[in-house]
């Protein structure tokens, strides 16, 4: 009986590390997303997605990894050595990565499990490399005029601020987001700021 019982006690005690095991990837399931969206920037427009996962011991932790597009204008006095009252076109690709720590919410891998609606704010910072061009790289124009500033690599810094709707909808939510960047390389201005909305998908 006893040798029964130690044995017993053996086996409970071996099944430990693979219930703990399978509990995290029950989490990491579920703390998984991608997330697309679109929205404004000053005298234009961005789109972006991304993908993002959560701390599986901590989910108000989380970090994001997105592809950006940006197009936008901008006037000719803002050129160097150029004052002419016309506007050039610009366009940026980029890599973002944040971290970024839920201020209001509940643990993230609740959200979309029988749960009423309910918004969370979450706030991040991180990094930017991209490529960005101005008046799609032509630099000598009709007019004999030459722009100095180039198109080049980009890189900098970027903050942002989420604010996400959970509704009882399965695997989806809803965000608006405002960003802005310092981007350190750019010969046209170092800050750009953005406002966009987005769906996001848990898998």
């Amino acid at each position: 009986m006893k040798s029964n019982l130690k044995w017993q006690i053996l086996l409970l005690l071996s099944l430990v590390p693979v219930m703990g095991f399978s509990q995290r990837n029950m989490l990491n399931s579920k703390i998984w997303h991608i997330d697309g969206s679109a929205g404004l920037t000053f005298k234009g427009y961005m789109a972006e997605v991304a993908i993002g996962k959560h701390n599986a011991f901590d989910t108000r932790q989380w970090g994001r990894v997105a592809l950006e597009y940006l197009a936008t204008e901008i006037p000719g006095k803002d050129i160097e050595n150029f004052n002419r009252d016309i506007n050039f076109p610009v366009k940026a690709y980029s890599l973002n990565v944040t971290y970024n720590h839920t201020l209001i919410g509940i643990p993230r891998y609740h959200q979309v499990y029988n749960m009423h609606a309910y918004v969370s704010l979450d706030v991040g910072g991180g990094g930017v490399l991209g490529y960005e061009t101005i008046n799609n790289s032509r630099y000598k124009l009709e007019t004999g005029e030459t722009l100095l500033d180039r198109s080049k690599m980009i890189y900098g810094g970027v903050i942002r601020a989420d604010l996400e709707m959970y509704f009882d909808v399965p695997n989806l939510t809803v965000f608006v987001a405002a960003q802005q960047k310092y981007l350190i390389s750019s010969d046209i201005g170092k800050g750009r700021f953005a406002i966009n909305f987005g769906i996001r998908y848990w898998l």
